[in-house]
């Protein structure tokens, strides 16, 4: 369990600072919490001793007005602090996600399922979002709540008070073995989301062919399959986990049933305070409900995990290598010297030369599958070549930096894709700052400015 909100705390870098702030208000909020004993203390004192007077009532009153006040307080700003916390973790590892895949080289993406990058960076990455606010704010303040409670029924009998503190070891120890239970499954379960997501992925992408030739029913399969694979695991993992949590939840009742008894024997055999054993009855039906919901919580810490454990493939990727070259490109021929490059095994091209002049217009023909594409692409670097070399400028691409290289290159794609904006915020993807004029410009030049 603690390692488990190690990786939280690691994960969080930049929001470390609101995830302290929201403990410190948790903790604080658990001890104004505790001070409505304090006040129904002071009643039953009044009553008890027929001392029902306004100041009783006032006192009573003042503690429970803190109180309230204090948790309201306190609670609001943790929870803002967490949510925080939480989204924009989120948020920082998606952008820091799109900055990698921009490093990385084209060749990474044929050897990976498109259906892992997305799995990470939506559902893992919503979990995280969703998830970690939640937790923090249910096993923190619960587990502090218990704590506080706890310490406070020293105040009326150290034997109560001891017994609490044995049945909730006991209980965190039950949970405990449950989420390490539970974290065995973490890698079949990103592996059952990642092929969830691929074939819901790929039947989307597909679903103008379907549509066609009528490829329903018995041609979903596998899309099928992969849906009741996710739901019969799922179902196999609450119920490997559900004893974990119907033991941990009697271990509390009789821990209660304990307390309920010592109680009156205090009272009936020693002789204690009723004063007291009234207030140890209350608080025995109360002062586990922080711990209970601490439980649950800590049983759904394997999907934080998870999600968490999930990144660490986005980091492992490797960035494609580059050159020191900053100066702007000034001679724009192009060259290839003896160019060689496959697919994993499939060849392409083959110790392929020429030279293209700048300022002129070059076409690329061959029949398809012929490698045109993909010497166009190789000229962007979006793939290293196998031998060779290409040159720009009479330097090897290699030698530049990467956005010193895109900068001097466009490119129109067969497969145009439009990102949710407007046409000319598109078309400025190549050039944030440029004007309507040069936008204008552009698509003129790109043959698409009559629509």
């Amino acid at each position: 369990m603690l390692s488990v909100f190690k990786k939280i705390w690691n994960f969080s870098i930049e929001e470390q600072v609101y995830l302290k702030k929201s403990i410190f208000a948790n903790f604080f909020g658990s001890i104004f919490n505790a001070l409505q004993f304090a006040a129904i203390y002071y009643a039953i004192f009044g009553i008890v001793n027929k001392d029902i007077s306004f100041k009783t009532i006032g006192i009573s009153s003042l503690f429970l007005l803190i109180s309230i006040a204090g948790v309201i307080i306190s609670k609001n700003s943790s929870m803002l602090k967490q949510t925080h916390a939480g989204y924009f973790m989120a948020g920082h590892k998606r952008i820091e996600l799109g900055e990698k895949i921009k490093k990385v080289p084209m060749g990474f993406f044929s050897s990976l399922s498109l259906g892992n990058l997305t799995t990470i960076a939506t559902t893992n990455l919503d979990n995280v979002e969703t998830w970690v606010p939640t937790l923090c704010i249910m096993v923190f303040g619960g587990m502090l709540n218990a704590i506080v409670f706890i310490l406070s029924l020293f105040l009326f009998s150290y034997k109560v008070g001891i017994v609490a503190i044995v049945g909730s070891i006991v209980f965190l120890m039950i949970i405990a073995r449950m989420q390490k239970r539970s974290s065995k499954n973490a890698d079949k379960i990103h592996e059952i989301q990642v092929s969830l997501t691929k074939e819901v992925l790929s039947t989307l992408q597909g679903m103008q062919i379907i549509k066609s030739y009528n490829l329903r029913g018995s041609n979903n399969k596998k899309l099928d399959k992969s849906f009741d694979s996710a739901s019969e695991y799922s179902f196999d993992l609450e119920k490997t986990i559900m004893p974990y949590s119907l033991l941990a939840k009697i271990i509390i009742a009789i821990t209660i049933c304990l307390m309920l008894f010592i109680s009156i024997k205090l009272y009936f055999v020693e002789n204690g305070q009723i004063v007291n054993t009234i207030m140890i009855l209350i608080a025995s039906f109360v002062i586990f409900d922080g711990l209970i919901t601490s439980g649950s919580a800590i049983a759904m810490l394997r999907m934080v995990e998870n999600a968490i454990d999930s990144y660490s493939y986005v980091n492992d990727m490797e960035d494609m290598k580059e050159g020191s070259i900053t100066e702007p490109i000034k001679n724009h021929n192009i060259v290839f010297k003896n160019v060689s490059f496959s697919y994993d095994d499939r060849p392409i091209l083959k110790n392929v030369s020429a030279e293209i002049k700048e300022n002129t217009m070059t076409a690329i023909v061959g029949p398809s599958g012929s490698g045109k594409t993909t010497f166009c692409n190789l000229i962007a670097r979006f793939w290293d070549v196998k031998s060779g070399e290409i040159l720009i400028g009479g330097k090897n691409i290699k030698d530049y930096k990467i956005e010193n290289l895109m900068n001097s290159i466009s490119m129109v794609f067969q497969d145009v894709y439009l990102f949710e904006d407007t046409i000319e915020n598109n078309i400025k993807f190549g050039k944030q700052d440029a004007s309507h004029d040069e936008v204008v410009e552009a698509a003129k030049k790109a043959r698409c400015h009559e629509f």
